[in-house]
């Protein structure tokens, strides 16, 4: 499925003659490769949550929404860390950052419309093959939401600061309102 988001995302990127991005691009599947190592490892490292905690706050439905909650934004914040510096996102944001760029919408927007459209194929297909839906539960619908939502609300206050300190955009600059101001006087 990773091979298939970077092979689009390609095609994106070479249609809009974006030779560093198309880079970038290709480099997702090796990254993609050892991000999926790393996750196995923690994923064989965090305890299951219900039968682990069994009792305590943690095992039960409260606590484990805390954590869902808490993963939801961390991940929200890291595709933001990842994607807006230009550094090798995962393929699933990848593929959403470049739709974003060629629709011209939001990537939070983007998000949400490309998880809810997974959501929907998986269940669809889900249906077609086991006449029932297996493996969207609250956690996969709360993410599906919840994710772009998160980019949003933190690309509204971190994406222009994170940029002109990064140097992928200009700083707006007292010097550049003094022109735009004087440009205004002499045009009325």
């Amino acid at each position: 499925m990773y091979s298939s988001f970077v092979i689009i995302e390609m095609i994106l990127r070479g249609i809009r003659k974006e030779k560093r991005e198309f880079w970038l691009s290709i480099l997702q599947i090796p990254f993609s490769i050892v991000f999926t190592r790393f996750m196995n490892i923690f994923d064989n490292m965090l305890p299951d949550f219900k039968t682990a905690y069994d009792g305590a706050f943690w095992g039960s439905i409260g606590g484990r929404f805390v954590v869902l909650l808490a993963a939801i934004l961390l991940t929200g914040w890291g595709v933001v860390l990842t994607v807006n510096p230009r550094l090798v996102p995962n393929p699933a944001d990848g593929i959403v950052h470049t739709i974003s760029e060629c629709i011209g919408k939001s990537m939070g927007l983007t998000k949400n419309i490309f998880d809810i459209s997974c959501v929907a194929i998986t269940c669809i297909l889900c249906l077609i093959a086991n006449g029932k839906i297996i493996g969207v539960g609250i956690g996969t619908i709360a993410s599906m939401l919840l994710i772009g939502r998160v980019i949003a609300i933190t690309n509204h206050f971190v994406k222009t600061p994170m940029e002109q300190a990064m140097g992928l955009t200009k700083a707006n600059t007292k010097k550049d309102d003094t022109k735009k101001t004087n440009t205004k006087t002499t045009n009325k």
